[in-house]
């Protein structure tokens, strides 16, 4: 359609010539004409006068008649150029056409080949290396609240194991005319009062890392005793019942989760996804019409299964090897193909909205991989440097 363009303003320009021209030979003419006037005036008589008029009446009249040929030849000339270049965007269209859907079939091929687990196995493996991070993250930060609850509490936790020592002294001393599982049951009333003048021994000390981490675990170990309840040692429920929010992972935490078990199956599903680089780099490179663009996406879409896009997702924007197709994805509608941005499944204004390709149950990184995926716009693609 450029090409088009460009011939019709030379078309334009060839008439305005063509008229600035015979502008420029009438103005000759006349010029030419006044001067021979001029020199011959005292000889030329009425009947040559009329004869002249004649002339200039017959050479405006051919002149009109070259100007309509002219105009009609270089109109002929663009219709020409017009269809011929009609059947050579057809003819590219048709082509790009072929080379997507032949690309479709190869990457169709090569998932065939995969054993049906490879894509399943590296979604399990993020997922499971995620929750065992997030498990740690959460275990580190309890601990870190914890030392600051004891390093803040010490003080009212020392006095209230005083308090429940000395009130229940007289029950240990009753032994006389029990049975063996009354002395089992008193004996572990005994280990426990250790426990907690332990504890009382350890909070009258000077706090510090190593200090604290003995009082935390001897908290655990009388907390797990079924017999501390008798001994009403809910003076340490507080403490217990402290817990931390979950993590939220950075991008740095992510690269590394991902990138790790992407190289472990590189050998497996490499292929896999080189080939759907390729076929999303020729859709941007050779499709300049949005809404054709948005089909090719949309069939591309269609093929995959939920867990294949979510793979996708992850190899594009946390592996390294992955992350020229996260550059190529940004260009195009692959994880939401609405154009209204108020109709977007990934829009803000939709977050409890139940996702179209997706179940929020499944995303790995939560919101954040929605937030991660709006990123993606259909637009025309730039290429900003060579091999990219």
């Amino acid at each position: 359609m450029h090409i088009l363009k460009k011939l019709i303003l030379i078309g334009a320009y060839v008439l305005v010539l063509g008229g600035c021209i015979s502008d420029n030979i009438q103005t000759s003419e006349s010029v030419v004409g006044n001067s021979m006037t001029s020199e011959i005036v005292s000889s030329i008589s009425d009947s040559s006068e009329s004869l002249e008029s004649k002339s200039d009446s017959t050479n405006t009249f051919s002149t009109v008649i070259n100007l309509g040929v002219g105009f009609v030849s270089i109109l002929a000339f663009i219709l020409s150029v017009f269809t011929v270049c009609m059947g050579i965007i057809n003819r590219k269209e048709d082509k790009v056409d072929n080379t997507f859907f032949n690309l479709i079939d190869l990457h169709g091929s090569i998932k065939d080949k995969l054993d049906g687990e490879d894509i399943n196995s590296i979604y399990d493996e993020i997922k499971a290396e995620t929750k065992l991070r997030q498990k740690s993250f959460r275990k580190r930060e309890k601990i870190e609240r914890q030392n600051e609850y004891l390093m803040i509490n010490h003080e009212k936790m020392k006095g209230i194991i005083q308090e429940l020592i000395s009130t229940n002294e007289d029950n240990l001393s009753k032994i006389d005319n029990t049975t063996l599982e009354q002395i089992g049951e008193l004996l572990k009333k005994e280990t426990i009062r250790e426990q907690l003048k332990n504890i009382e021994r350890k909070l009258s000390e000077s706090l510090n890392n190593e200090n604290i981490s003995e009082i935390r675990h001897l908290i655990t170990t009388l907390s797990e005793n079924d017999v501390c309840k008798m001994y009403n040692t809910n003076v340490f429920e507080e403490y217990l019942n402290i817990d931390s929010d979950p993590h939220v992972f950075n991008y740095s935490e992510k690269i590394d989760i991902c990138n790790v078990i992407y190289e472990e199956h590189y050998d497996e599903v490499g292929h896999y996804f080189r080939i759907f680089h390729r076929v999303i780099k020729y859709v941007n490179r050779n499709v300049k019409n949005m809404e054709t663009k948005r089909n090719y996406i949309g069939i591309l879409r269609a093929l995959l299964s939920e867990t294949e896009m979510l793979v996708i997702f992850y190899n594009s924007f946390y592996s390294y090897k992955g992350m020229g197709l996260g550059k190529q994805l940004l260009t195009t509608n692959f994880f939401d193909e609405q154009e209204d941005d108020e109709q977007k499944d990934l829009s803000p204004k939709n977050e409890h909205k139940e996702l179209q390709h997706f179940s929020r149950k499944n995303l790995i990184f939560g919101e954040a991989d929605i937030s991660k995926m709006r990123e993606c716009k259909l637009k025309k693609y730039k290429r900003k440097k060579r091999g990219e």
